[in-house]
């Protein structure tokens, strides 16, 4: 009876041990979740960019869409917070186009969320301005009209 006790918990042990360090993972994911987790430890800065960029290239020769399109949806969002608007539009451009074609779709939409958060004041900015100025350019019609 005490024998099957202390097996039963090397049993356990062992069993709990593989769950928590991870075994279930490949190595390839494990390095990619490892530089998530170096890229998340300089969030918002550019030595955050350097981390997300090994992961990139780590799915491109592994051919993994999902943490290709990841890592360039965490570099969009960099940018965004780092408010430098070319290399937002850039990098969310990628993500619409590679996301939407592989159908992951989380993180097309996470990455629309702050990419068209971004460009949507500025598209409602620039038509409010046309509206105006077409209503001046209607009103001007409407006086030199009504003079001739």
């Amino acid at each position: 009876m005490k024998n099957k006790f202390i097996l039963l918990f090397f049993a356990l042990y062992w069993f709990i041990c593989l769950n928590v360090s991870g075994a279930n993972e490949s190595p390839t994911e494990m390095r990619f979740d490892s530089l998530r987790t170096k890229a998340q430890e300089f969030i918002n800065t550019s030595d955050e960019i350097y981390y997300l960029d090994s992961m990139l290239q780590l799915a491109q020769t592994k051919d993994s869409v999902y943490w290709e399109c990841l890592a360039m949806s965490f570099m969009a969002r960099n940018y965004y917070n780092r408010m430098i608007p070319d290399s937002l539009m850039y990098w969310a451009d990628k993500v619409d186009e590679l996301a939407l074609k592989h159908k992951h779709y989380k993180i097309f939409f996470d990455t629309f969320s702050f990419y068209y958060f971004y460009v949507f004041p500025v598209f409602l900015v620039v038509s409010i301005l046309f509206s105006v100025l077409l209503e001046v350019f209607y009103f001007i019609l409407i006086i030199i009209r009504s003079q001739v």
